[in-house]
């Protein structure tokens, strides 16, 4: 069967959507359920708004594509009026529709100052900004499209501590102070529910990076200082921490104090909770169609942890069409052993630019 001519009847037979969702426990799981907006709003206002209604149509929607969230969430609550403005912005209407959770995630996590274009252009934004997949979720601290495997196993697109990154990165708690913040929101996250504690001030991987190419010049030179910086810091751990207390497993053996985790240890990719605590999943909204799509996955795919056949990655019907072409054609719910022979060789160019990002 060729894939270019596959009809929308035989992509629902080889593609599925889970019936219930994967337990992540991203940042949306959470946080307090709410209703949504429109709830409170009445059919029909009986006073006006004269900031807004006094102004043509055109500029008002410019105005209130240029707010942030923290602004929208106010105005939305003045009055009735304004609310029925706010409703009636086709992005605005298209977040609260559709990305309801980002919207309360960014104000949660104190990045209110994202504006209602900039989530829109996200939200309409289809493909994960790492690797090319279909992004399932939106990095709230960067406002980047991402797909499951990028945020759980990248390089980037996740928060850091301030500490972590001054230690990571061979910065000063000076740089670090500089760069754009969130705040955590106290609950469990990843599959391991992995508790956060609330208000703990993080910043984003991947901008503390550049901040330090900044100073450092090189990917190399970061390594470097951080590496010095790590035996420095050791050395003092041992110098003040290592205490002559009887041990009392070996009596008139000093016992030390635990000490920090080495940085090869404080990532853990999936099982950090950090990589959690700004990601809320959203569906690629198709502003031409004003439709949404959260994506299809592969029935040829399912059960499998290997990239390119990994079971979390997601597919339009265009996309799913080249996954059948890299990848064999399904026969009995699974690809052909010519597609399997990708993964195990390692020609895919996916899983390269993945483990590069």
């Amino acid at each position: 069967m060729d894939s270019r001519h596959l009809t929308p009847e035989q992509i629902r037979h080889l593609t599925y959507i889970p019936s219930s969702k994967p337990q992540d426990f991203t940042l949306d799981e959470n946080l307090p359920r709410l209703a949504k907006n429109w709830q409170f709003v009445p059919s029909q206002s009986t006073a006006s708004f004269r900031f807004l209604d006094n102004l043509p149509v055109e500029l008002r929607h410019i105005i209130i594509s240029q707010l942030d969230l923290v602004s929208l969430y106010n105005l939305g609550r003045a009055n009735k009026r304004s609310a029925e403005l706010l409703y009636s912005h086709l992005e605005y209407n298209a977040i609260i529709t559709h990305a309801w959770d980002a919207f309360r995630g960014a104000l949660s996590i104190r990045v209110g100052h994202i504006t209602c274009r900039e989530l829109y252009k996200t939200l309409c934004t289809r493909n994960c900004q790492g690797c090319g997949d279909f992004g399932g979720y939106i990095y709230l601290l960067n406002l980047k499209r991402v797909c499951f495997l990028c945020f759980t196993e990248g390089r980037f697109y996740f928060p850091v501590t301030k500490r972590l990154a001054c230690r990571k990165y061979a910065l000063e708690v000076e740089d670090v102070d500089k760069l754009p913040h969130m705040k955590s929101w106290l609950g469990d996250y990843s599959s391991a529910k992995i508790r956060i504690i609330g208000d703990e001030v993080l910043v984003d991987c991947e901008t503390a990076y550049n901040a330090a190419l900044k100073i450092h010049d090189s990917s190399q030179s970061i390594n470097q200082a951080s590496f010095v910086r790590e035996l420095h810091r050791l050395r003092d751990w041992a110098r003040t921490n290592y205490e002559p207390l009887e041990n009392p497993d070996l009596p008139g053996l000093p016992q030390a104090k635990e000490r920090e985790k080495g940085l090869y240890l404080c990532d853990e990719k999936a099982g950090n909770p950090h990589r959690y605590a700004a990601i809320v999943p959203a569906p690629w909204f198709d502003s031409c169609r004003r439709q949404a799509e959260r994506g299809l996955h592969c029935i040829g795919c399912r059960d499998l942890e290997i990239v390119p056949f990994h079971w979390r990655r997601k597919y339009t019907a265009e996309s799913f069409k080249e996954h059948l072409r890299e990848c064999g054609q399904i026969e009995k719910r699974r690809h052909r052993k010519s597609g399997s022979r990708k993964a195990e060789d390692g020609d895919d160019d996916r899983a390269k630019k993945r483990r590069r990002i």
